[in-house]
């Protein structure tokens, strides 16, 4: 945890365009997404209050002719509450950090149009604060430590003009290192990687969608759409999802986006929340790079 806050305050404190960044982290911003991993500024409440504080920041650049290869690192802390309904959300967490590569495929002059790959190294946990501890009753067939581990990140994103509208489509699958040897046939490693990493997932495939009218460069209406599946290592436990949508009003300015919005989130909830089933209404916003 305290490696992922000194990340988040480099993250944080860094221009976004300083001398020593030689660009943003991504072609594809990732600021509209409707993603509860967002690497963004975002306070919420949907009868229980939930902040985010994460960022991603570039750090080297080669651009061969048309193509473009960044190397990034980003980090990510949310806190939730299971319980309370108090202002603040202070009984639980969860965190990501890490890097990736990100290629950036032979650009268009027409910059409504763009695809880039990622592959990315990366942490997750999920914690109690405190003396909190959670009230619920874990089964047999429970998913255990919140979804933690480490992952490799496979990410593919695509931006295209639809008639008025800028649509982004993101294939995402965040493979955990146990997973990577079931991939292989190694039963008894995914195991092992298992009980040692206190990892209880293969996989977390997930879909993104966002729908952009750029009617004003002052102000875009966004609706978003992301939706995500969370593959345990073993058969004998239960595989969960959600969904998550939220439609709002993009402010861009010079350094960054703040968007408003309102959500509906359905199913397994964040962190050591994946194995309650919500349905949950919330208010919002959220500020990240443009």
């Amino acid at each position: 945890m305290r490696i992922c806050l000194a990340a988040l305050l480099l993250l944080l404190a860094a221009p976004a365009r300083g001398e020593f960044l030689p660009d943003l982290p991504r072609a594809i911003t990732r600021t509209d997404t409707a993603s509860r991993e967002a690497p963004v500024v975002e306070v919420s409440w949907d009868a229980r209050p939930h902040a985010v504080l994460g960022g991603e920041m570039a750090l080297w650049r080669w651009q061969p002719e048309r193509w473009q290869v960044r190397w990034l690192v980003g980090a990510m802390m949310a806190t939730d509450n299971a319980q309370s309904r108090l202002s603040a959300p202070t009984e639980l967490a969860r965190w990501w950090f890490g890097s990736a590569v990100v290629v950036q495929f032979p650009q268009s002059s027409d910059p409504d149009h763009a695809l880039e790959f990622a592959v990315g190294l990366y942490r997750q946990q999920a914690r109690t604060l405190g003396d909190f501890r959670l009230p619920d009753a874990f089964h047999s067939d429970a998913i255990a430590f919140g979804g933690g581990g480490y992952i490799v990140d496979l990410d593919l994103a695509a931006l295209r003009r639809v008639g008025p509208f800028l649509a982004t489509v993101r294939l995402n699958d965040r493979v955990h290192l146990p997973g990577l040897a079931l991939l292989v046939g190694q039963r008894s490693w995914a195991d092992v990687l298992g009980d040692t990493l206190s990892d209880n997932l293969s996989h977390q495939p997930n879909l993104d969608l966002t729908m952009r009218w750029p009617i004003s460069p002052r102000w875009q209406p966004v609706w978003a759409v992301h939706g995500e599946l969370l593959v345990p290592l073993d058969s004998y436990v239960t595989t969960r999802g959600y969904v998550r949508s939220h439609l709002g009003v993009a402010l861009p300015g010079q350094h960054g986006e703040l968007l408003p919005f309102v959500a509906i989130d359905v199913g397994a909830g964040p962190g050591l929340l994946v194995n309650r089933d919500e349905f949950r209404l919330a208010l919002g916003v959220r500020y990240g790079p443009n």
